[in-house]
């Protein structure tokens, strides 16, 4: 099966195919619902933050050079995780 890609600016017409999103807004939450969209990654930008002012404190702190690339694992987001997503964190919660 081939998918289309869809981003946040684009709007979604009638889809042939299901398509693919590179991250979840909250527009995009009724696409997966309506099965117009097959999967999207989020991107979890809170722990990108987080992860990134830890960082910056202890540099600041004690002089802690952080490591050169701090990995945070993105959640793959279908119809069927959707609402477990949703219920641990709501995206009106993020700044998107």
């Amino acid at each position: 099966m081939t998918y289309s890609l869809v981003t946040k600016g684009e709007v979604l017409a009638k889809p042939l195919r299901p398509w693919t999103s590179p991250d979840l807004f909250p527009a995009m939450v009724s696409h997966l619902h309506q099965g117009h969209v097959a999967a999207t990654i989020y991107q979890r930008p809170v722990s990108q933050g987080r992860h990134t002012l830890r960082a910056l404190y202890q540099f600041l702190l004690d002089d802690t050079k952080p490591p050169a690339r701090i990995k945070v694992v993105p959640h793959v987001v279908m119809r069927s995780n959707l609402e477990l997503l949703l219920d641990r964190r709501p995206l009106d919660n993020e700044k998107m």
